[in-house]
């Protein structure tokens, strides 16, 4: 319950940190479509499932933690058009750790399809890359990061695919010091941040984090 505690603090403390996969809000399509560069890692077919932490707080006041996993399928891409479409799956799963009075689920059981403007996707996609490679960017994204610096950077590998691992020193308003870890695709749009982990600076504490457990793309 320690680790529950220390998640309930930081989350509501960091409120811009993402722990979910944040899919960006729906835009009206624009009459004469834009001419962008099309990515062929944002096709139909390619998908990508993320597992992330959710901590609720009960009428009782007891904080329940639960796993939120978020699968996003491109069920359609119109490049004519201008449209892509996405089908967007998300469930919840109690913590083992959870005390016998948190229910077994918080309600999460989402099941939709969204469609989105090719062009907004990209760049809200875009932005999340920078986010995790550009620390002054983060910064400027997130409310509670009083300033942040690129600590570690490196070529490596996350489950066969390219990425760049990074490591930020990221300082709060309240002058706490915090680790964020990413690993991001390098040549993968739709990817993007495959994965991220916020930690204590000093110490091995895991406070946020989200990972893909399975993808598909194309391009690999």
């Amino acid at each position: 319950m320690k680790l529950i505690s220390i998640l309930s603090l930081v989350l509501i403390v960091s409120c811009g940190t993402k722990n979910e996969l944040d899919t960006p809000a729906p835009q009206a399509l624009a009459g004469t479509p834009e001419l962008v560069a099309f990515d062929d890692t944002l096709d139909v077919g390619n998908f990508v499932e993320f597992v992330s932490p959710k901590i609720v707080q009960i009428t009782s006041g007891e904080n329940c933690s639960y796993s939120v996993r978020t699968r996003v399928d491109i069920t359609n891409s119109d490049h004519i058009s201008n449209t892509i479409e996405l089908k967007i799956r998300k469930n919840d799963r109690a913590n083992r750790r959870n005390s016998r009075i948190c229910p077994e689920s918080f309600g999460v059981n989402e099941n939709t399809t969204k469609s989105y403007s090719y062009s907004s996707l990209a760049k809200t996609y875009s932005e999340r890359r920078r986010e995790s490679l550009d620390a002054e960017f983060f910064c400027l994204k997130n409310t509670w990061c009083k300033r942040a610096e690129l600590y570690k950077q490196r070529e490596t590998f996350y489950e066969g695919i390219k990425v760049d691992y990074t490591e930020f020193r990221i300082v709060n308003k309240n002058g706490r010091v915090f680790k964020r870890i990413s690993w991001v695709a390098k040549d993968n749009l739709f990817l993007n941040t495959i994965a991220f982990q916020l930690k204590t600076w000093s110490g091995s504490q895991l406070l946020d984090y989200r990972r893909a457990t399975k993808f598909s793309v194309k391009n690999q």
